[in-house]
Formats: structure tokens, C-alpha cells, sequence
């Protein structure tokens, strides 16, 4: 969905067979299923609610943006914060969950350890009281700041000010103070993030023999089917204020994640292979091949080499909160407007643009979709678009009625499903839209719990990932 809303990305590997994904997938299977978001073979139903064509729901422990992963009978999921669950796609009964904490990632006898210090400082009420400090630091400075750029308060500056210094120096004491005190456990700090987003948005990523995991905490981990971890490692700890959502890439024999910057670890290990500045945001990058070799293309439009890290072009286009796409040599950005661009023929040369378009300027939460030559997304509050992928000229714009008079953001990524584009908004309604060159509208559907996740189709099975429930939805 994932501004954090996260978000949320495509790579270019074989196909995989969607109606059913063997046990030892050769592709990845991970965001989106193969990071593209089409499913043309699924048949799913196309009316459903929370008591038709309902399959199978299952409660989650908690709530999460992250988006289901099938592999065989298996499907991967997350919850907040950092649990990483498996449930049996035919039944919906949870096999094992896993908790992916930051002791976690610490060996048996120093995490007791840890533990008791953590408890003795009282971590999450120290945080959180840390936190409130902080805001009313922020408000305090805001007052002050706003006096000092408005011309009508210029006679009463001074006084102004005067009467807010010692609430600014009460304020700051306290953060200081706080921050004192969590200084021997600052390493376990939960990092900040906005609350539509928490800290499970990213996707896991799987092989068919071990899925792997990137929490908003800047945690991985590897675990193979059955739920025995090979690994767990501490990347490094996001810092915007509205979480973390970039889920992560496997290529080659590395597992990439892009948390502050671009950095490949072995998959088997969890050891770094290299480590690349990037620019980061919200959004989860796209892999290529360009002249025989992996390339990974992230959300803001930079290009890195898999093999190295080593960038070779740059600012391309930014798609802050969602991901590329790519479809027969070319990539494609759909925020901010629009642009694409066709893979060169080597990393020696830069990627050439095709073209630029002016679709509506708003925040894109979904990523897009491409099928048969047109490119569709959706704005945050519900204006679905379709783009000329060989022109870039917009041929269509249509605001979406979701049978709300004012509807909640769209963060779930646009979806085709057999024969139809699946477009939803966060409070649980779905709309169906027929492919085309004309908008037209086949149905709408309302789950009756809210959900950010994309949904994910095999056969005549859809899953959806809800605050609350796992769905399966099928005849």
C-alpha cells in the first residue's frame, strides 16, 4: 500500500503457473505472487460478502498489510508486529506462527539478559512516554515558529516567545531524560510508523523450499516450510516517521532489502553480500534482466546491478509509494504522472525513455496493473485510470463509486483475475472493472471488514489478508 499504505513491485522471471504453485516453485513467489499482480487464469467468483462464497475465514492474532503468499498448500502471511504465520490454503488452519522480534535476533543466554533489562526499564511505556514528549516538544516549537513568520505578532514577538521558552525547556528535559534512560536498550526501540501502517507490511518471499521475511522493525528471516528458522539478522532501523512497507526481492542467491539502503544478504545465511546508498520510500523495487544479468530497478527510479550493487543510472522517475511494473522490455512508473522506459542493451548503457503522461497528480498507494496494451491504477480516494502503454496518452479516467458517500483510501493494488480488474478500498469494498478501452463496471462487493492487502487469486480461489480474518473466497 504500502505512504505506508504501503505500498508496497514486479519481476520479470518466468511465469509462474498461477492455478497452481508447485511446492518447488523454480520462480519466486512473493508480492503480488510474481510481482506483477495478473492472474488471466483464475476463474474466481464474481459476487461475494461475509457470508457468500466465503470458503474458509480464519482469525489472526492481529492485524497486518501484508499480502498472502501461496506456495503448494501453504500460504505465508504476517501480523503485527513481527509474527510470521503459515496457514493450509485448503483448510485455513494455522500450521505455525513465529515471532521475529529484535531479541530474537539475539543468541539464547543474552536475550534473557536483555529481557530482564528491558523489563526493569520498561521499554514500551518508557517509548511510549519518550513519544508524547516528543510531540509536545514538536507542538511547543510549531507555536514559536508560526510567531516568528507572522508580520501582525511582530510588536508581541518577543513576549510570545518569552511565555513559551519554559515549555520548550520543560519538554526538552523530558526527551532528554527519557532518552537517557532507554540508552543501554536503544537497539530495541521499536522504530516509529504511522498506524495504518505498523510494522508487518512488507510481503515474505519464497523459493518453494524456504520463505524469507523483512519486518518494519529492519529484522529478516529465513525459515524453511515447516517453520524451522535458518536465520534471523538485524538489518538496520528505518527512521520515517510512517513506517516501512518495501517488501523483499529474491534474486540470484541473495535475498535484497531496501530499508534505508539497497542491501543484498546471502539467502542462505543471512550474511551481507553488499551494501548500495539508495533512496528509499514506500514502494518495493522491480528485477530485470539487461544484457544476461539480474538488475534490480527500485520504486524511486534507480538502477543497481544484482551481482554488485553497483548503480548505473539514476532518477529515473519516483514512484514514492508503489512499484513499477515491466512488460516486454520496458518499465513502466504510474505516479506523479508517468513515465517508461525501455531496458538497454547493457548496465554500460542508460535506460531511453519512451514517454511521459499526465494522468491525475495524486498519491498512488496501489500499484498498477498492465494488461493487453493498456496500464490501470487507482488514486487514493478511488479515480481509476487507463493509460496507452505504447503512447502514454490517457484514455480513459473514471472516479470509482464505491457506494460510500466518502470512502476510505485505496491502498490494495489493482488485480486481474481472469477476466476482470479487481480495485478496492481499504474499508472492504471491491469493485470489478471489464478491461477496455471504455470503463465499465461489472460488479461490487463488500467483505464487511477493512483490508489494505492485495488479494491473490489460484483458480477459483481468492485470499484476502482483512485486519481481522484470513478469507478464502471461492464457489
Amino acid at each position: 500500500m504500502q505512504r505506508n499504505e504501503t505500498m508496497k513491485r514486479a519481476i520479470p522471471y518466468a511465469l509462474i503457473l498461477l492455478t497452481a504453485v508447485p511446492a518447488l516453485a523454480a520462480a519466486p513467489v512473493g508480492w503480488r505472487t510474481d510481482w506483477t499482480g495478473r492472474y488471466p487464469d483464475a476463474d474466481p467468483p464474481t459476487k461475494w460478502s461475509a457470508s457468500e462464497n466465503v470458503v474458509w475465514k480464519t482469525p489472526m492474532p492481529s492485524w497486518s498489510n501484508s499480502t498472502p503468499v501461496i506456495v503448494g498448500e501453504r500460504l505465508f502471511v504476517c501480523s503485527e508486529p513481527t509474527t510470521l504465520l503459515c496457514v493450509n490454503v485448503k483448510s485455513g488452519k494455522i500450521i505455525w506462527e513465529k515471532d521475529n522480534s529484535y531479541l530474537e535476533t539475539l543468541p539464547p543466554a543474552e536475550r534473557a539478559k536483555t529481557k530482564a533489562l528491558m523489563d526493569q526499564i520498561d521499554i514500551d511505556g518508557t517509548t511510549k512516554a519518550l513519544r508524547d514528549a516528543q510531540a509536545k516538544l514538536s507542538r511547543v516549537q510549531g507555536q514559536l515558529n508560526r510567531i516568528n513568520r507572522d508580520p501582525n505578532l511582530a510588536a508581541q514577538k518577543e513576549q510570545l516567545a518569552g511565555q513559551l521558552q519554559p515549555q520548550i525547556q520543560q519538554h526538552q528535559q523530558r526527551v532528554t531524560e527519557l532518552n537517557d534512560k532507554l540508552k543501554p536498550v536503544s537497539r530495541f526501540v521499536m522504530p516509529n510508523s504511522q498506524t495504518a501502517n505498523g510494522y508487518s507490511s512488507p510481503t515474505p518471499v519464497s523459493d518453494g523450499r524456504h520463505v524469507w521475511v523483512l519486518f518494519g522493525t529492519g529484522t529478516a528471516a529465513c525459515y524453511d516450510l515447516d517453520g524451522n528458522r535458518k536465520w534471523i539478522k538485524f538489518v538496520e532501523k528505518p527512521k520515517d516517521d510512517y513506517g516501512h512497507s518495501t517488501s523483499p526481492l529474491l534474486v540470484g542467491g541473495n535475498l535484497i532489502v531496501h530499508v534505508l539502503s539497497l542491501t543484498a544478504l546471502d539467502k542462505a545465511t543471512g550474511e551481507q553480500s553488499w551494501r548500495s546508498s539508495a533512496r528509499n520510500g514506500w514502494g518495493t523495487g522491480v528485477v530485470a534482466k539487461i544484457g544476461g544479468e539480474d538488475v534490480i530497478i527500485t520504486h524511486q527510479g534507480d538502477w543497481f546491478r544484482a551481482r554488485d550493487g553497483q548503480k548505473f543510472a539514476d532518477r529515473t522517475h519516483r514512484t514514492q509509494y508503489n512499484q513499477p511494473v515491466l512488460h516486454d522490455g520496458v518499465v513502466y512508473f504510474v505516479e506523479n504522472g508517468g513515465k517508461a522506459f525501455r531496458l538497454p542493451a547493457s548496465t554500460a548503457d542508460k535506460p531511453e525513455r519512451l514517454w511521459q503522461c499526465n494522468i491525475r497528480k495524486d498519491r498512488y498507494y496501489s500499484s498498477p496493473a498492465y494488461h493487453d496494451g493498456l496500464l490501470y491504477n487507482v488514486t487514493q480516494f478511488g479515480v481509476f485510470s487507463a493509460v496507452d502503454a505504447k503512447t502514454g496518452s490517457r484514455v480513459y479516467e473514471q472516479k470509482l463509486d464505491f457506494g460510500q458517500r466518502r470512502i476510505k483510501q485505496c491502498y490494495s493494488s489493482v488485480t486481474l483475475a481472469g477476466k476482470h480488474l479487481h480495485v478496492s478500498t481499504s474499508s472492504g469494498i471491491t469493485i470489478l472493472v471489464e478491461p477496455g478501452r471504455q470503463f465499465k463496471q461489472v460488479a461490487r462487493n463488500t467483505l464487511g471488514e477493512d483490508f489494505r492487502c492485495s488479494p491473490v487469486f489460484v483458480g477459483k480461489r481468492m485470499y484476502i489478508r482483512s485486519l481481522k480474518h484470513l478469507w478464502c473466497i471461492g464457489r
